[in-house]
């Protein structure tokens, strides 16, 4: 009975991970295009990131069967020519089936009732699309396209009704901007050798820039959403504009970060790390989202690896104390700073303990901050608060989280104890300073960092 038991359990476990998991199918058939393999990608920022590969089976046929991150748009394509991928909206559970020929898409058979509305807007605009990414045919031919598609707008979005409100209001602001896409998309190149005048554009042009056109993040989420925030800055604010300039035509904090983040201007010439801390106290309020402070933090830690400046502003942390109160790095500025971290779990460290507390009798009433981190998890902040009652330990004492936190991963920390010191203006004297039981060297150094 017990096997049998087992055996359903295992059943319905393996039922319930496969109701998690989503399907897209498809055939690519055959064309001009010499096409072996073919990609699956999320979606982060408005731009495509791949996930997985298939090969093309002999019939053109393919298939991926994966966990969705997160419902929203994903999207079907090529690696080496992502303005020829096409959107499928996906949430665990369910199944698309897609045929793609010349590297257009259509969905074929029953569809969910979200990839239901993608497809119609897909056969609306599928010319337009041609005609601004491929074609080499002339305003002549694309104005009036673009004027017909603008036109059937207002009625397309009344039919957007599914039973999935988030899906309907993040589907009516894209058919926005994918019109707008294609429409500013077009201007980029001459066609038939020729740029029309403003002129010439039809009316639709002037219905683009639209201060409220971004009070969301919805742009982010659709596949050419990166492309499209540069070339709506770039029309909405004519001339040489700055990147300051640019951002204002959005509203939302994480659209006016994703624009920054891609534009070159404001990381090309990025060479010091002092380059990226500026960087971070102008912008970083737009640095919010997890995938911004992913981004950015692993910018960071790549310009910090290549800096060889002699002085270099020191990661930033920020950590609970004792209290719960949030104590950063940064606040302790006009101080110079020791920072050791260790672990109620590390016997080297505790060891330490008795020569940093005569340490800092000796230098009581200097202008040094003492700071204990530790890399206690944070299932284990008992043992912490109570190892530090136990040694008695005094000045500001935070905790990290684990050797996989913020901290331990900008400074590459693999071992502990680790001591730290930064001088008066937050920029980093030494990443591996001598430990307290080398009392002298590291006395001499902090005063040393005092009289400067």
């Amino acid at each position: 009975m017990s096997k049998l038991l087992c055996f359903f359990v295992g059943l319905l476990l393996c039922l319930c991970s496969m109701a998690q998991m989503a399907e897209i199918r498809g055939i690519v058939k055959p064309t001009r295009f010499a096409d072996k393999d073919i990609s699956l990608f999320t979606v982060h920022d408005g731009a495509l990131e791949a996930i997985a590969n298939a090969v093309l089976a002999g019939d053109g046929s393919f298939g991926f069967l994966f966990t969705p991150s997160q419902e929203g748009f994903y999207a079907v394509g090529w690696k080496d020519v992502t303005r020829d991928c096409n959107p499928v909206y996906i949430k665990k559970g369910d199944k698309a089936t897609v045929e793609i020929e010349g590297r257009v898409m259509t969905f074929i058979g029953k569809q969910t009732a979200e990839n239901a509305a993608v497809s119609k807007w897909l056969g609306i605009t599928d010319s337009i699309h041609h005609l601004a990414i491929h074609s080499v045919e002339s305003h002549e031919v694309f104005f009036p396209a673009l004027t017909k598609v603008a036109g059937q707008i207002a009625a397309f979005k009344k039919t957007i009704n599914t039973p999935n409100a988030a899906f309907n209001a993040l589907m009516k602001d894209v058919v926005t901007y994918d019109l707008d896409f294609c429409a500013l998309t077009f201007l980029r190149l001459p066609r038939a050798g020729v740029f029309p005048t403003k002129e010439q554009q039809p009316p639709y042009y002037r219905t683009i820039v639209d201060q409220n056109k971004f009070n969301n993040n919805h742009v982010l989420k659709m596949i050419t959403g990166g492309r499209y925030i540069r070339l709506y800055a770039d029309y909405a604010v004519s001339g040489r504009a700055t990147l300051d300039e640019n951002i204002t035509v959005f509203n939302d904090k994480d659209v006016k970060g994703a624009y920054i983040l891609s534009d070159a201007r404001a990381l090309r010439s990025m060479k010091t790390y002092a380059e990226f801390v500026a960087l971070m106290d102008k912008y970083g309020q737009y640095f919010q989202s997890p995938y911004h402070q992913s981004v950015t933090n692993n910018l960071g830690i790549k310009i910090y690896s290549t800096d060889k400046s002699p002085l270099k502003p020191a990661f930033n942390f920020t950590c609970a104390d004792q209290t719960g109160k949030m104590v950063s790095l940064k606040d302790f500025r006009g101080k110079v700073v020791l920072l050791d971290m260790w672990a109620s779990w590390c016997g080297p460290c505790l060891m330490e303990i008795p020569s940093l507390k005569r340490l800092e009798k000796e230098l009581e009433g200097e202008n040094i901050a003492f700071i204990g981190v530790s890399m206690d998890e944070f299932s284990d902040k008992q043992k912490w608060l109570d190892k530090i009652k136990e040694k008695g330990l005094e000045g500001v004492q935070l905790i990290a989280g684990g050797m996989k936190s913020k901290i331990a991963t900008d400074y590459a920390v693999e071992a502990i104890p680790r001591f730290m010191v930064f001088d008066k203006n937050g920029n980093v004297v030494t990443t591996d300073a001598p430990r307290p039981s080398h009392a002298e060297a590291l006395k001499t150094l902090l005063l040393d960092e005092l009289k400067k």
